[in-house]
């Protein structure tokens, strides 16, 4: 939506800074950068929140992972053979298992002012069976 990106169009403005986020414990620290890295938590709950995410480390991340993909892709085929590697099977398996969880929660008839009772169950099911898998 408009403003989004720039507090200074919308008509809000944020309530408060983000606070610094506190140290984590050695055992969350990242492999690739050094970087702290923790179990993902929704953190945004207000439009202000999305003006702080989008000049994040982590928005930042994720742009350049989208940008290193997009280059990677760039003048292959769609049908073009390629290998997986042992991560992308782990991915597939992984979906697979959430393929699998999710025809055992199928949505409930209901009226949707605050989204599906089922996702709930499944969203349940998917943490238990899949995150220490």
């Amino acid at each position: 939506p408009a403003g989004v990106s720039d507090p200074t169009a919308a008509p809000w403005k944020p309530s408060s800074p983000v606070p610094p986020e506190p140290p984590l414990p050695e055992a969350f620290r990242g492999k690739d950068d050094g970087k702290y890295s923790a179990r993902p938590q929704k953190r945004i709950h207000r439009k202000s929140d999305i003006y702080h995410f989008h000049r994040s480390h982590a928005f930042r991340r994720i742009n350049e992972m989208i940008s290193e993909l997009n280059r990677a892709a760039r003048g292959r085929l769609l049908d073009t053979p390629c290998e997986d590697g042992p991560a992308v099977k782990l991915l597939i398996a992984w979906l697979d298992a959430l393929l699998g969880i999710m025809d055992q929660y199928p949505p409930i008839k209901q009226p949707m002012r605050f989204g599906n009772k089922a996702f709930r169950d499944w969203h349940a099911a998917m943490l238990r069976e899949t995150l220490d898998a």
